[in-house]
């Protein structure tokens, strides 16, 4: 059974969607278009949380880009953030999710390289209301990388060890379990045992954290994914991507030149038929791994910067 928006609105009220905006007026646009096309786009409350210029020389494009803000319309209701100063990436996402969140008790999170298919906010919304009471599911994801089944997969999502900050929802009961400072950080990169279990998402997992806990990296992400794993639960991934990450282009602050992550999504050929208690898939893991194995020069970085840093113990 496919995902009906109108199925949907029936039953439950349409999650708000909030929107993290810099400088990059193209992208934002190519976002909101996509958005308005979403089933169920009007019926939906949409927060913008503009942040305010680093530097004097941004403050042309951002500027720009909020004068473009006050035009949208297509939904519920547009509530605009424009910040006086500049909060950065992690504190911005961190700050505005808080804030909606805890009134509304979930949400459905982008950012303004994010390009949903139509289905999106109705498979969001249909996970949200179905998974709500299942305590191993911290989040639900929009996007997942091209991999190629082995033959028809039994279900169209699959629990994964992975949160994914490319288009995803939660509820505040999770968001509010996140401990943002990560004060048990010393205890966990001594285990071997416990890097390992969290690297079951991917290599990179735990040199994140790293880097997040030494100031090398501004990430509210890595520390939602390590919450996630302190709760022993899982994202529900879909097995067909319901979003395409624009991002690296070279336009933002945060992400490198490659096309390693872009996957076209097939739009309204996508058969959304969410199963009560979603599984682990081993297969799908083992490839969704290799996405995220880090390459040789990163893991000899990795090496000489903890030995540096006296942050690893090996």
């Amino acid at each position: 059974m496919e995902i009906s928006a109108s199925q949907n609105r029936r039953y439950f009220v349409m999650a708000p969607i909030i929107l993290f905006v810099y400088k990059r007026l193209k992208h934002t646009q190519e976002v909101i278009r996509a958005l308005q096309q979403c089933d169920g786009a009007r019926e939906s409350e949409l927060y913008i949380y503009s942040d305010a210029a680093q530097k004097p020389e941004e403050e042309i494009q951002v500027n720009a880009l909020r004068n473009y803000l006050d035009t949208i319309d297509g939904f519920k209701k547009v509530h605009i953030t424009k910040r006086a100063q500049n909060h950065g990436l992690a504190h911005n996402i961190i700050n505005g999710i808080s804030e909606v969140i805890n009134k509304y008790q979930k949400l459905i999170v982008l950012e303004d390289d994010i390009i949903c298919a139509p289905q999106f906010l109705s498979y969001m919304n249909e996970a949200l209301e179905k998974y709500e009471d299942k305590e191993d599911i911290f989040s639900i994801s929009g996007y997942h990388p091209h991999v190629k089944s082995p033959g028809q997969v039994s279900a169209s999502v699959y629990k994964n060890y992975r949160s994914s900050s490319w288009g995803w929802a939660t509820w505040a009961d999770r968001w509010n379990k996140v401990d943002w400072e990560v004060s048990d950080h010393k205890e966990f990169f001594k285990s071997k045992g416990k890097r390992q279990a969290f690297n079951k998402g991917g290599e990179d997992l735990s040199w994140m954290l790293w880097k997040q806990i030494h100031g090398l990296l501004d990430s509210w992400a890595i520390r939602f994914c390590y919450a996630q794993f302190k709760n022993k639960a899982y994202t529900v991934f879909p097995v067909e991507s319901l979003v395409t990450n624009t991002g690296f282009d070279g336009s933002g602050k945060h992400s490198e030149i490659t096309s390693k992550f872009y996957v076209q999504p097939k739009g309204d050929n996508i058969n959304l038929n969410l199963p009560e208690n979603p599984e682990v898939n081993i297969y799908l893991m083992k490839k969704f791994r290799k996405y995220y194995k880090l390459p040789f020069k990163k893991k000899v970085k990795k090496v000489l910067l903890m030995d540096m840093l006296n942050g690893w113990n090996r």
